[in-house]
Order: C-alpha cells, then sequence, then structure tokens
C-alpha cells in the first residue's frame, strides 16, 4: 500500500461518534527533543520539559493497544526518533506483540545506514524522510541546521541498503512547500524520486495554532475563511505523550489537548472517559472556543485554555507569539 492510501485510510470513516471504536493506528512520543528548529514547527517554542518515554510504560501502553484493535503504530510525534537510543528496541517490543507495520518520521539527520540498519533488523517496515528545501541554502533556513547534504547522503545509502540485501523497507519523503520553496517539488523529485516509493507535498500550514506569528512570512495560499471545521484525529486515532498522556493531537506540544494520565488508567478507561467524551461533544458542536483547535482551525493567536490543567505546560502567552525565527 502506497503512503497516501495509507495516510487516506485513516480518514474514511465519517461516523463521528463519542466513544468511537478504536482504530488501528497510534502514535507514540517516544521523545520530544528534536536536533533541527525547523520555522514552520512549533517544537523550537516548546516549554514543556524534554524526556523519554518509560520503557515498561511503553511496553504496557503497545499491549493494550494492541488488544484494542491497534495493528501500526508510529514511534515519533513532536521530537526526532532517533535521538532516543531505545529506538531499534521499541520497534522490536511491538513485532513481538504482533503489530503489523512500524513506522517512523525523520528529519534525516541521525538517519544513517548504521541506524536504520538497526531497526530493519527489529522489524521497521516504513521510513518517511522530512526534507524541506531542494538546496542547502535554505534548507538551512527552513531546518535551522545545515544538514542538507548530510540528509541526503543518508537516504541515498539507506536506499542502497535496502537494494543490496533485499529488504522490504518503505522509503518516503515529505515536503512542507513555503513561499520560499514553492518551486522546490520539481527540484526535489528529480533529486530524490529513484531513491523512494513515494514522494508527499504539502503547503504550510499552521499546525496547532503555534506558529501565527510566521505564517504571514511562510503561506502560500491566503487561510480559507470559509472551510468547515473538521479533525478526525480524537476520533480515529490514539496519541501518547512520553510522559504517558493520552492527547488528542500529535501536534500538541505543551499538552493543551492532553486528556488523561495513562499512568493512572487503562487506555481504554482513558479513550472512553467523561473528559474525552466532552471534548469531542464540542468538536463535533463546532465549539472551539478557548481550545487550541480554535487557532489551529482559523490561523489565530488567541489565548487558549488546556482541556487537563493537571497535565499541559502552561504557555507564557505574553511572549509566546512574540517569539522571532532566528
Amino acid at each position: 500500500m502506497k503512503y497516501s492510501e495509507r495516510y487516506a485510510e485513516r480518514f474514511i470513516n465519517d461516523d463521528f461518534l463519542l466513544h468511537p471504536k478504536i482504530d488501528r493506528y497510534m502514535l507514540v512520543e517516544i521523545n520530544n527533543a528534536c536536533n533541527h528548529t525547523c520555522i514552520f514547527c512549533a517544537n523550537r517554542k516548546m516549554t514543556r520539559k524534554k524526556g523519554f518515554i518509560d520503557e515498561n510504560f511503553l511496553k504496557r501502553i503497545l499491549q493494550e493497544a494492541y488488544d484494542l484493535g491497534v495493528r501500526c503504530v508510529g514511534f515519533y510525534s513532536t521530537g526526532e526518533p532517533f535521538l532516543n537510543k531505545n529506538l531499534s528496541l521499541y520497534i522490536s517490543y511491538a513485532k513481538e506483540i504482533g503489530y503489523e507495520y512500524v513506522y517512523l518520521n525523520t528529519n534525516g539527520k541521525l538517519a544513517t545506514v548504521e541506524n536504520i540498519q538497526k531497526c530493519v533488523e527489529a522489524g521497521l517496515d516504513s521510513l518517511k524522510y522530512s526534507i524541506n528545501a531542494a538546496v542547502s541554502s535554505t534548507y538551512k533556513f527552513i531546518h535551522g541546521k545545515d544538514d542538507f547534504d548530510e540528509v541526503i547522503n543518508n537516504l541515498k545509502q539507506v536506499h542502497e541498503y535496502r537494494v543490496v540485501n533485499n529488504k522490504p523497507l518503505k522509503l518516503y519523503t515529505s515536503t512542507i512547500l513555503t513561499k520560499y520553496t514553492i518551486n522546490d517539488e520539481e527540484k526535489l523529485r528529480d533529486l530524490l524520486q529513484e531513491y523512494v516509493d513515494e514522494m508527499m507535498f504539502y503547503k504550510v500550514r499552521n499546525a496547532s495554532g503555534l506558529i501565527t506569528e510566521v505564517m504571514e512570512e511562510l503561506q502560500i495560499d491566503e487561510p480559507d475563511t470559509k472551510k468547515e471545521f473538521r479533525c478526525k484525529l480524537p476520533f480515529n486515532t490514539i496519541h501518547i505523550t512520553w510522559e504517558g498522556y493520552l492527547t488528542a493531537c500529535c501536534g500538541d506540544f505543551n499538552n493543551y489537548v492532553a486528556i488523561e494520565d495513562l499512568n493512572k488508567m487503562s487506555l481504554a478507561e482513558a479513550w472512553n472517559s467523561e473528559r474525552y467524551v466532552n471534548f469531542r461533544k464540542r468538536l463535533l458542536s463546532k465549539d472551539l472556543a478557548n481550545i487550541m483547535c480554535y487557532n489551529c482551525f482559523n490561523n489565530s493567536d488567541k489565548k487558549f485554555e488546556p482541556i487537563n490543567s493537571d497535565l499541559a505546560t502552561i504557555i507564557e502567552w505574553d511572549t509566546f507569539y512574540n517569539k522571532c525565527v532566528e
């Protein structure tokens, strides 16, 4: 199955429920640190404590999710997964339980052929490189690091490794297009298409409503203020933070839509908790006032409140939307 088909599969069912059946997909944030500072990503603004997921907790939640029907797991979210030295071990845990598909998203700096080999031997099924410019100078501006040549070389070596060793690893790239890179799609296809199975290109958007201050500089099109609000993630995908929280969004950098603490309850209890049901009710009725979802949808910089204040790292609003891009 192509990456785009697998991604679309998560968004086919329009039967929104307050107690939706847990779907096949789960993202686990094994760490929230990142070695890049991409201009379109709020990781560089995150004030939440940097940390790594507890190994025993991960084992438990992988088993609980599998027992509930989850079959595909990605070990990434707000950080760079290859910063976690236990990455290949965690992949092997998932495969031992019976997960059908384990996947990663990386900026590629640490996705060397040596590191990928360990992951493939552990059972990794696919790897997606996030490459957001076609030349090194623009790449440095977008990513905040001058790693373009190294990342491209890593990708090419991993492709060679899978061909020579007849490995079934799927390789993908994704690119966020901005005003600075709007013409980079053809250049990147010429550079990388022969080494990967599929390439995805997306126009930049103010994901989670957390980078409003740079959107005027980055966005290609004016935001569509007439579109109808729809977000299916709280209804069909499990997102786990490194602290052990169930959150409604993979772009929840300060845990403002973290719902429940899974260190205190089971995944099934958290997925069907009163707090999560009430949150879904708000989304279904389009009552977005004072929650992060409003800013995500409206490209706004309004203050918003956490769903569970016990889990969130409180944002300093006076400076949050004023941080300049270096």
